[in-house]
This record gives structure tokens, sequence and C-alpha cells, in this order.
């Protein structure tokens, strides 16, 4: 299902430019209405997953969870410096060759979603991570070996569930967006306008990854190759 999510979400704003012009105004509105609920519940369950996985995986960790939280924590920072660094430079060369990407149209009559359905956020995303962080080390330290495997057994089944129903809601967000830009005009000039944007940052994210990649395996380019196969899915 993941590896094959890149290419269904290709198809479906393929298909949604295609439809757009006979799919009548009351049925794109009940679409974008299911697509801004989609949202909702995707960001309702976001918080869980991301504690769920890291109080899994720090648990798990037991002895050695505040020194891979330490690796982890300087591993992020080296990443960030470096991708903002570099990223500095390719936002720079927009400026020094002065690209025209031209302005996008607003309209006048925007598409309205037939209903509002959206699900309060009980958590924020940055609480669940530091809280599944924590939690997951004290567990590490407080609960015996056999309690923390049927704990990260279940957790590990309830994670995959959720993942499974996110990606299953994914294309629901993707075909309201593509409509209510069609319908409004603007799709056309959004491509128009960041397609080359959206080309270099391919190229710069592309040759990212596989720099990191490679120093990862260790200048091995075999074992480059399969991490970049095993992690194509969420790269895309």
């Amino acid at each position: 299902m993941y590896k094959k999510l890149p290419f269904i979400l290709l198809m479906i704003i393929i298909a949604s430019i295609l439809l757009n012009p006979i799919i009548s105004l009351t049925t794109k509105q009940i679409i974008y209405a299911c697509s801004l609920t989609t949202k909702s519940i995707v960001l309702f369950l976001l918080p869980f997953i991301i504690f769920g996985l890291l109080f899994k995986t720090f648990m798990k960790l037991a002895g050695n969870a505040l020194s891979v939280v330490c690796l982890i924590f300087g591993c992020l920072c080296i990443s960030n410096f470096t991708n903002t660094f570099l990223t500095h430079y390719v936002g720079s060369l927009f400026y020094y060759l002065d690209f025209d990407i031209g302005t996008i149209n607003a309209t006048d009559q925007p598409l309205i979603p037939y209903f509002s359905l959206e699900l309060p956020m009980l958590i924020k995303n940055e609480f669940a991570l530091f809280g599944g962080m924590i939690s997951g080390v004290i567990a590490a330290f407080v609960l015996e070996e056999n309690t923390r495997a049927k704990i990260s057994t279940q957790l590990e089944a309830i994670i995959q569930k959720l993942f499974t129903v996110i990606s299953a809601l994914i294309p629901f967000f993707i075909v309201g967006f593509v409509i209510k830009c069609s319908s409004e005009g603007t799709l056309v000039s959004l491509m128009k306008s960041y397609s080359l944007i959206f080309v270099m940052f391919l190229i710069y994210a592309s040759c990212y990854a596989f720099l990191f990649y490679l120093f990862v395996s260790e200048g091995n380019f075999k074992k480059c190759t399969e991490y970049l196969k095993n992690m194509m899915p969420l790269h895309f």
C-alpha cells in the first residue's frame, strides 16, 4: 500500500483535473468538504502516532535510551544545520538568476465546502513528541522486560492500523485540494509559477538524500541504493 501510494496519488490528481469540468458545483463542494474533514482526521490522529512510535522505540531501548536520545538530538541538529545552510544557497540562486515565477490570479468566487466538520486537536505534535520520548525512557527503567514486550506489540498493531487509515484518507484530501484549485482557476497558475521551483527543489532533495544515505552506508554504493529503495515511499 505504502509503496503504491505515490502512484495512486498521481493518478488521482490527473483524474481530478480531467473530470473537474463535468462535475457539478454541489458535488465539488461535497468533495471539498470531505477533503477538509479528512485533513482534520489526519491532524487529530497524528499526535497519537508520534507518541506511540517514540514511546515504543525508546521503551525498547531500555538502558541505552538516554544515550540514543542524545545521539538522535545531536544528529538532528547537525542535519538541520546542514540542510538550512545548503538551502540558503539554493534559494539565493533564484535571486541571482532573477527568475520570473509570475503571479497567481485570485478568484472572486472561491469554492465553499458543503459542510464543515473539524475535530479538535487534543495535544500538539511537539508535546506528543517530547511526551513519547520522556515516557518511553521512564518506562524502560520502570517496567519489566516482559511487560515492555507486550506493550510494544500492542502499540505496534495499533500504530499499523492508524497508518493504514491515514494512507487510505490521504487520496481524499488530495482530490479535494485539486478540485478546489481547478474550480478557482488557480491550478494552472500554480503549475506555471512554481514548476521551476519544484524541479529545483526535487533535484536538491534527491542529491541531499543520496549523499546522506551514502554517508550512512560508509561510501558503500550498493547499501546506499538499498537504503534509498526502502525509504523511497517515505520521501515521496
